[in-house]
């Protein structure tokens, strides 16, 4: 975007992880990793004690499944 426009978004690449622990959610959290590797993103399945070792403290349920994205990130709103 910057280099189309000359003007920065404020991208911080935090890395994104998204959780699901009920049966249709780890499902969903399954199926967008597959597409999001078919579409050629850096994308990790991650499971509750992988999650526990990229965010220290966070407390989740051993059930849960996690998709890591440790390149994206968010922009600035304004």
């Amino acid at each position: 975007f910057e280099a189309a426009t000359g003007s920065s978004i404020g991208f911080d690449p935090c890395g994104v992880l998204t959780i699901g622990r009920e049966p249709g959610e780890r499902e969903l959290v399954r199926a967008n990793v597959e597409t999001m590797r078919e579409l050629g993103v850096a994308v990790e399945l991650v499971d509750a004690e992988r999650m526990r070792a990229l965010v220290p403290g966070i407390a989740m349920h051993e059930d849960a499944l996690g998709a890591w994205e440790p390149a994206s990130g968010c922009v600035d709103p304004t």
